[in-house]
């Protein structure tokens, strides 16, 4: 698995484009989104198994696994900065932000790493560095339940913003083929993951996406009625 940041790299480049001022169809966008959980949480999984190897050294994985999401989490924000949704609820620029911030907290968890890792300097305040972790690991804990709370506005971009000849907001803007498809993603993507009882805020986020994408009260463009 060392091959993961040329693996990210192909991964990324694969994914359409758009110019700054093109609407991105919200079932790009929820594609895409559905792709970033998905490597979120193998990178996630990743880190866990290599922390938990006999004698490995927590130092080096702390400055390793920050640096693996820090990276996916840097290609994440060049591609959503390359999209746009025409709803004034988007939720990409929060989840921009959020993915910011986290990638200052992982920093300051490989550069702290990285300062124990060589050894006593003067000037340095070990004991404060030491205070600071539990702090980032509840920053970063904050920010995933955030971005968890998002996941009913990612939704939301799927759903035609005008209502139906009842008066209600059960139209979606995709056809029932595409619906398929998002759900077969996260299906293979996350698999059982999503019928655990205890739940990482990754999985959670696709399972709540995937409990409104298979909703029977929301219809597709190509189905009759509405």
């Amino acid at each position: 698995m060392k091959c993961i940041p040329l693996i990210l790299l192909l991964f990324f480049a694969t994914l359409p484009a758009f110019a700054a001022n093109d609407e991105t169809p919200p079932y790009v966008f929820v594609s895409t989104y559905i792709k970033h959980l998905a490597v979120n949480e193998r990178i996630r999984a990743q880190n866990e198994r290599e922390f938990a190897e006999k004698g490995s050294d927590p130092l080096q994985n702390a400055i390793r696994c920050s640096t693996r999401a820090i990276m996916q989490l840097r290609a994440q924000i060049g591609m959503l900065n390359s999209f746009h949704l025409a709803s004034e609820h988007s939720p990409i620029q929060n989840i921009i932000d959020f993915d910011k911030r986290k990638i200052e907290l992982l920093q300051q968890v490989s550069d702290t790493a990285s300062t124990l890792i060589a050894g006593p300097k003067p000037g340095v305040d070990y004991g404060q560095l030491a205070a600071d972790m539990p702090k980032i690991s509840a920053s970063i804990e904050f920010i995933d339940e955030s971005l968890f709370n998002a996941v009913p506005l990612v939704f939301a971009m799927l759903i035609r913003p005008t209502p139906d000849k009842d008066n209600h907001m059960s139209r979606l803007v995709i056809t029932t083929a595409e619906r398929a498809r998002l759900v077969s993603d996260l299906d293979a993507a996350f698999g059982g993951k999503m019928d655990a009882k205890d739940q990482n805020y990754g999985v959670s986020s696709a399972s709540v996406l995937k409990s409104f994408l298979t909703q029977s009260g929301y219809k597709c463009t190509d189905e009759p009625g509405g």
